[in-house]
């Protein structure tokens, strides 16, 4: 028997629906924080993130949101305090902050410094022993430990907060209320089902479907993203996504 090996994005489908779902998750911050539209990065901030080896939606929605936050401290007075993440946008939301225009730019292209040594970025953000290059890029969350809020445990659905309002989009309220039913969740359908589109022809998917059948190949699909933890591992770790 044969192992058939295929890559999932750009292979077996056209991806779609995690940039969609990054897309509807922060401009649903945006909305909480009373900021429009203008406010979201363009695509080329996006190709800023990539080129700097930062592709997985989970760790650019945190960034995304930093540097959002970030740029609001400099439009609230100088002695408005808060407690937690969740605390700042609703308060900042009451607070009619200014039109805001991020230098995500900026920001973006300083990241790449953070990557490698096999940990998602935002963590070796948080990992990284030169405190002063941190406080450089997010100087009020830093002192307040908000940025500590955002960029930790982002693989933990159970305990990141950007991580359910991402996956929520990506799985639809249905999927992700069923594997997860004692977190919150709000109504909205599956973006990986409405904008992931198929790439092999019908022809070769049956072709495919024969030769496993008969015991000729086992097909194995990998992807670089968080995925379903493996049945060999007896106590799986929490917030592996099941698409």
């Amino acid at each position: 028997m044969r192992i058939l090996l295929t890559d999932i994005a750009g292979v077996l489908v056209c991806p779609g629906g995690y940039r969609q779902s990054l897309r509807a998750a922060t401009k649903k911050c945006l909305v909480d924080i009373s900021l429009n539209e203008d406010a979201y990065p363009e695509e080329a901030d996006f190709a800023l993130l990539e080129a700097g080896g930062i592709t997985g939606e989970w760790d650019m929605l945190p960034i995304i949101l930093a540097v959002l936050l970030e740029t609001i401290t400099d439009k609230l007075p100088e002695n408005w305090t808060y407690s937690n993440l969740r605390a700042f946008i609703q308060n900042a939301s009451h607070r009619n902050p200014q039109e805001v225009f991020p230098n995500y730019a900026n920001i973006f292209s300083r990241l790449g410094d953070f990557t490698g040594n096999g940990i998602p970025v935002v963590e070796g953000i948080l990992a990284a022993r030169d405190s002063d290059k941190i406080c450089s890029l997010f100087p009020h969350l830093y002192a307040t430990g908000i940025i500590r809020e955002l960029f930790s445990s982002t693989r933990d659905i159970q305990r990141s907060w950007t991580s359910r309002l991402f996956q929520n989009y990506v799985l639809g309220d249905q999927l992700f209320s069923t594997l997860w039913p004692s977190l919150p969740v709000f109504t909205c359908e599956s973006y990986l089902l409405k904008y992931d589109k198929p790439l092999l022809r019908d022809h070769i998917v049956q072709r495919l479907l024969k030769l496993r059948a008969d015991g000729h190949i086992r097909p194995v699909a990998i992807t670089a993203r968080p995925s379903r933890s493996t049945i060999a591992i007896e106590n799986p770790p929490l917030g592996c996504t099941p698409e």
